[in-house]
């Protein structure tokens, strides 16, 4: 008899759905980003990620010498360079990284620097988006429609149709049932 385990394919690309831009495990602040030098089983540069996450930070000021550099506020407050290191050293996000605007960086990991705080090191391009909106003005919308329960998902097994629990744990992943939950915990999801 098969048990529901093996019917799972973990491998399987899931289907696109919305995420809450306040999720702190989607959308870490700086200090809960993994270090550059960290691996585990969540971070597997050699093939895809087996889990997704995405830096968000205000853009306070901009500059360019050598690179474009940045300082960024993340979520709660904590200011911190990010420093362009592609090809271009960030002359294609130049223009757009303007005070006020908001920056993704998917993957994003702390870099130690040389002769100042921790940052971030930007390399990928395609990693790297910036928005002509305020971090605040996202994170507003974001929880307005997640409030009116759009965009939730079982983070477990994907479903938006059965009843879903908000996890007491995070207060931002949704469950249809215990067993979704105890799945999504065994995959290193939450």
């Amino acid at each position: 008899m098969s048990t529901p385990l093996e019917k799972v394919n973990y491998f399987a690309t899931p289907p696109l759905a919305p995420s809450d831009l306040n999720n702190s495990l989607t959308f870490p602040t700086f200090w809960d980003l993994p270090s550059e030098y960290e691996t585990s089983d969540t971070c597997l540069y050699s093939t895809k990620p087996r889990k997704h996450w995405c830096f968000l930070g205000k853009i306070v000021s901009s500059s360019f010498l050598v690179r474009v550099a940045l300082e960024v506020e993340d979520k709660e407050g904590h200011r911190l360079l990010v420093a362009f290191h592609t090809d271009d050293r960030g002359v294609a996000f130049k223009d757009q990284c303007k005070e006020g605007h908001t920056i993704a960086v998917l993957y994003a990991t702390q870099h130690t620097f040389a002769f100042s705080p921790p940052g971030l090191r930007l390399e990928q391009d395609a990693h790297v988006k910036v928005f002509p909106y305020s971090l605040d003005e996202m994170l507003d919308a974001s929880r307005e429609l997640f409030e009116k329960g759009m965009g939730k998902r079982c983070e477990g097994c994907d479903k938006t149709d059965a009843p879903l629990k908000k996890c007491s744990a995070c207060n931002g992943a949704w469950y249809c049932s215990r067993a979704s939950r105890s799945m999504s915990e065994m995959l290193s999801k939450h």
